[in-house]
């Protein structure tokens, strides 16, 4: 199934397993599992930052995170990873992190695979320079109500401009371009406006 979301995945490990299967949720006390003793806990990513320790940590349909449409997607499934490492525990102590991909020879699967964080970050900060991402480059989102106006009054010769559905992402050359292009254009009044300037998760 391609996507099949957390109820299905948890539908199938209970037949599969034989047993009671738990949905976790950003809400789920997962340090008081129901009394029937369920140990198996099916959920997003939420899961890996509550509740007790586990002997197996799956991340399933791993190239979604992989392949999302953000330049920090490598490193932020790698800290999604060294949290699920953290959460299962040491490999000397029974503790195991499996990855469900397709992408083998993806640069972040094959730093995992060889314990060498290095083959991602090179892969990583190449594409970067030559693309001009950040830090070869500044980089701002402009989201809210009053986004198009916004971004209309930008200097195009200090930073371009490209729609992306309900927002707008500003690429500059370096942080005084971009701090100069955005200098130029003027908030309209009483709507709502964000300014991201590299941001972290959208990105």
């Amino acid at each position: 199934n391609l996507r099949p979301g957390v109820a299905r995945i948890a539908e199938e490990c209970a037949a599969a397993a034989g047993r009671e299967v738990v949905v976790a949720t950003a809400a789920s006390d997962l340090e008081h599992l129901p009394a029937t003793g369920a140990d198996v806990v099916v959920g997003t990513e939420a899961a890996l930052h509550r509740g007790r320790a586990a002997d197996t940590v799956a991340i399933i349909d791993a190239d979604a995170e992989l392949l999302a449409p953000r330049f920090r997607a490598g490193a932020q499934f790698l800290a999604l990873v060294v949290t699920a490492a953290r959460r299962a525990g040491p490999a000397d102590a029974g503790g195991r992190v499996m990855i469900q991909t397709s992408l083998i020879e993806h640069p972040v699967i094959r730093a995992l695979a060889n314990y060498d964080p290095s083959v991602a970050s090179d892969a990583d900060i190449a594409l970067r320079r030559a693309l001009g991402l950040p830090p070869f480059g500044a980089l701002a989102v402009v989201s809210g109500a009053g986004a198009p106006g916004f971004a209309d009054g930008i200097d195009r010769a200090h930073a371009q401009v490209v729609s992306d559905a309900d927002r707008y992402l500003v690429r500059a050359a370096d942080a005084d371009e971009l701090a100069a292009g955005l200098a130029t254009a003027e908030r309209p009044a009483g709507q709502r406006l964000r300014v991201a300037v590299d941001p972290a998760r959208g990105s």
